[in-house]
C-alpha cells in the first residue's frame, strides 16, 4: 500500500510531526489505510513487511529527518536525514519490519527550523507485505 498527500503542509521546528495522508494510490487490502485514521498504515495480517518513507526537504530545513513510528512509538527507524537543505534535497529508504495483525506504522518528520508550505508531493510512504515472518 502506498499513500500520498494532496495539500501543502507546515510544521513547527524542534519536534517530530506525524504526517496525515489524503489517500492511497495502491492498496492490496482496504483495511491498511482509512481516512478515519489517516496517519496510520496498518498491517492486516502477521508477517514480514517492507516499510518505505520518502521525504524531500525544502530550502530552510536543518537537521531534517523522517522516521517511522511503530504503534505510536519511536522504533529507531530513521529513514532520511539532511543536515542543511539548499532546497529540494531528498532521501528515501525501505526497511524490513515484522508486524502483527493490527500493528501500525506512521511517518514523522522533523526539522530544527519550522517549515512552512512544504509541498504535498515532498512526502510519500508505503507498507508492503512480504509474507509470513
Amino acid at each position: 500500500m502506498s499513500v500520498y498527500k494532496t495539500s501543502d503542509y507546515s510544521f513547527a521546528g524542534g519536534r517530530y510531526t506525524t504526517l496525515s495522508w489524503a489517500g492511497a494510490d495502491a492498496m492490496s487490502d482496504p483495511g491498511m489505510w482509512s481516512a478515519s485514521r489517516d496517519s496510520r498504515l496498518t498491517a492486516p495480517v502477521d508477517g514480514l513487511y517492507l516499510v518505505s518513507a520518502h521525504q524531500i526537504q525544502p530550502g530552510s530545513a536543518t537537521m531534517a529527518r523522517a522516521t517511522i513510528l511503530v504503534n505510536g512509538a519511536a522504533a529507531g527507524l530513521t529513514m532520511s536525514f539532511v543536515s542543511s537543505s539548499s532546497g529540494g534535497q531528498a532521501n528515501a529508504a525501505t526497511r524490513p519490519i515484522v508486524l502483527k495483525a493490527g500493528d501500525y506504522v506512521e511517518m514523522a518528520v522533523y526539522s530544527d527550523t519550522a517549515l512552512t508550505i512544504v509541498p504535498a508531493a515532498y512526502s510519500k510512504a508505503a507498507l508492503i507485505w512480504q509474507g509470513p515472518a
